[in-house]
């Protein structure tokens, strides 16, 4: 299979872009000219050795008579009845090819492949014969897509071609007529064998390609598949593939509204010395996070056992005075924190920021009624988050940004006075002892990156990058 060595690997993410060509995907991967020749490059060794495993079959032809070819090859070996056979045909060796790749335009790649052939036979069961013959190889491959929306490479045409067939040993008592029949004969063997041999090393890439919009477990319950629902646009430098990461939760589809934003990279995007650009938009990050809201992924329930000594009725008396009269001070309380809204996520410079709309319930727990909830919190959590990476994925780390604000939104507790401000450092406690370290675990998921099992990067590069509406509109 063809590895893909990604030299340097640059993430930008844009609200809209300027390119030509733009969608409401989440991804674009871009991959440029240099890449698609590194990757027939690295592949040489192998169709040299393809190409030098070709069987060539036993031919024998008759000879018409009438002409001093007859007479010859009768009065060289009786008994033939005019008969040329060219037996122990091999390839014995195979120049390392030569690769050119091209990229054209909203069709696909056009490739040339060009090699020597050293190869020898047994003519007329007397002569050894080697003879060197240069070969080529044009290819036209289409790139598209299949109703899955995974990317299919497909040969559409091929043309072989054998020229300059030199004879290097032996031969010498032959006539040019034998010569002739046995150029032509591994001429017409070889073309369709070569047209097949580089054929099958391009279809061979829909293996790899098919692994794109392979599922990968994000979590227990998250999953994530990379589709491309579009035919990729083709250019002469570069081949940009849209893709839609879509999020699965328990087996069920996560759908958000369609982005009224196009997204794609702009031309000149990323490191020159690159060969893959991977641009994520905000709506990716969107989708990301609203998989693990809906999968109750940030959402927790912090037992009086978790803090035995702020989660009683007492500890919450020392804020709330009343609560005390309605209930014993020993009692535990239980506090339910949820995000209840799909999280906002807001490109800035070099990082994000995840705006979660929370809800905090505390409970008294009675042992005849179990527990009821005696103050009700609805408080946002801004969090930045940066990205580095790890491996073939983007690793989030999350912090708190900005101070806690909570809003009261229903109490149970009569005769109360109660106000959000008195409890701040209650629920803070709370917060930063339970809440915001399991919102660091799991706002530190991997981003999985659209790519094969065997694409390397080296040197990764990272970049972020805001671009408003109204300075596209003035450049």
């Amino acid at each position: 299979m063809l590895k893909l060595l990604c030299l340097a690997i640059l993430l930008s993410l844009f609200l809209q872009s300027h390119g030509s060509s733009q969608c409401s995907c989440g991804t674009v991967v871009r991959v440029k000219k240099q890449a698609f020749e590194y990757v027939s490059q690295s592949q040489r060794g192998s169709l040299q050795k393809a190409i030098g495993l070709l069987e060539i079959p036993d031919y024998s032809q008759k000879i018409k008579s009438g002409g001093g070819l007859l007479n010859y090859v009768n009065g060289l070996i009786p008994n033939l009845e005019g008969i040329v056979n060219i037996a122990g045909i091999d390839i014995l060796d195979v120049e390392l090819p030569h690769i050119t790749v091209n990229l054209e335009p909203s069709f696909g790649l056009q490739v040339l492949v060009e090699t020597s052939l050293h190869i020898k036979a047994n003519v007329l069961k007397i002569t050894e014969v080697e003879l060197r013959a240069g070969s080529s190889v044009h290819l036209d491959a289409g790139i598209s897509h299949s109703s899955k929306g995974i990317p299919i490479v497909s040969v559409t045409a091929c043309k072989s071609q054998l020229r300059d067939t030199e004879i290097t040993l032996g031969g010498h008592n032959l006539l040019p007529p034998i010569v002739d029949i046995l150029r032509e004969y591994i001429r017409a063997i070889l073309v369709d064998k070569m047209c097949m041999t580089v054929s099958n090393a391009f279809i061979g890439l829909n293996a790899e390609l098919g692994l794109l919009g392979a599922i990968t477990p994000v979590d227990d319950q998250v999953n994530l598949q990379y589709i491309m629902p579009s035919q990729p646009v083709i250019t002469n430098d570069y081949m940009d593939m849209y893709m839609d990461a879509q999020y699965t939760v328990n087996d069920q589809l996560i759908n958000l509204p369609d982005s009224t934003k196009n997204f794609s990279l702009p031309p000149d995007a990323g490191n020159s010395d690159s060969m893959v650009n991977i641009g994520f938009s905000q709506q990716y990050f969107q989708s990301m996070y609203t998989a693990m809201q809906s999968s109750g992924s940030f959402n927790i329930d912090i037992t009086h056992e978790m803090l035995p000594e702020q989660l009683t009725v007492a500890a919450l008396g020392s804020y709330i005075p009343e609560v005390a009269k309605q209930y014993p001070p020993s009692s535990p309380l239980q506090v339910k924190f949820s995000v209840d809204k799909s999280p906002e996520v807001t490109l800035m410079t070099k990082n994000l920021v995840v705006n979660l709309h929370c809800s905090v319930d505390i409970c008294v727990v009675c042992e005849l009624s179990g527990g009821k909830s005696l103050l009700n919190f609805a408080m946002e959590l801004s969090m930045d988050v940066k990205h580095a990476f790890s491996g073939s994925k983007i690793k989030a780390t999350p912090s708190l940004n900005g101070a806690l604000q909570p809003n009261l939104v229903s109490s149970s507790i009569n005769n109360s006075q109660t106000s959000a401000s008195r409890l701040t450092p209650f629920l803070m406690n709370i917060l930063e002892t339970i809440i915001l370290p399991n919102l660091h675990v799991e706002l530190s998921t991997d981003f999985y990156l659209p790519a094969t099992p065997n694409m390397k990067l080296v040197n990764p590069a990272m970049d972020v990058t805001s671009v408003r509406i109204h300075e596209l509109c003035s450049s």
